[in-house]
This record gives structure tokens, C-alpha cells and sequence, in this order.
């Protein structure tokens, strides 16, 4: 499995039996730029409070970058964060099945 993916298991299987109360709903997913929320810059960053960060820093640590952009870039990884919004509580299933 490479970059770029989210896996989990959704219940059921070549029997099925579990399916009722293993299932899996996805809700809702995405990824976050962190370049839009964190390391802003241009439009996002309407203030200029993260650029302002940034020199103040690199004075801070005597170390210069060109611009911005390669510096933010050194901080976290480009590769964005994925996340899924999963609903897993099939309780009443569950507590149903072993009744019967």
C-alpha cells in the first residue's frame, strides 16, 4: 500500500455472520493542508503573521532561507495528513444478535 490511501476492515467476509454489528460506515473524509491552516501564506495568511513568524525565527537561529516557501517546506512534511470519519458503534446490533 503506497501514499495516498486509508484502509480498514469493513466487516462481514466470506460468511457474513458479523456483518450485522462489524460493519464499518465512513462518514465523512479528507485531507488538511496544513499550507492552508498552519504554514500560510499569500491569501490564507491575510495578517502576514506567518511570514512574520518565519523572519523573526530565522533571526532567532541565525539561518537564512531564501524565501518563505522553502523554509515551511523544511518544517513538515508536503505529504498532507488524510483522515476518515468512521461510525463503528453498532452496539444495538450486537446486543440484538445474541438474543436471538
Amino acid at each position: 500500500m503506497g501514499l495516498g490511501r486509508i484502509a480498514f476492515w469493513m466487516g462481514g467476509g466470506a460468511s457474513g455472520g458479523f456483518s450485522s454489528y462489524t460493519r464499518v460506515s465512513v462518514s465523512d473524509a479528507g485531507v488538511f493542508d496544513v499550507f492552508k491552516h498552519v504554514f500560510r501564506e499569500g491569501d490564507d495568511n491575510p495578517a502576514g503573521g506567518d511570514e512574520a513568524y518565519f523572519r523573526a525565527r530565522m533571526v532567532d537561529v541565525g539561518r537564512s532561507y531564501d524565501n518563505y516557501r522553502d523554509w515551511r517546506t523544511h518544517q513538515i512534511s508536503d505529504h498532507l495528513p488524510m483522515w476518515a470519519e468512521i461510525e463503528t458503534d453498532f452496539a444495538d446490533a450486537y446486543l440484538e444478535s445474541l438474543r436471538t
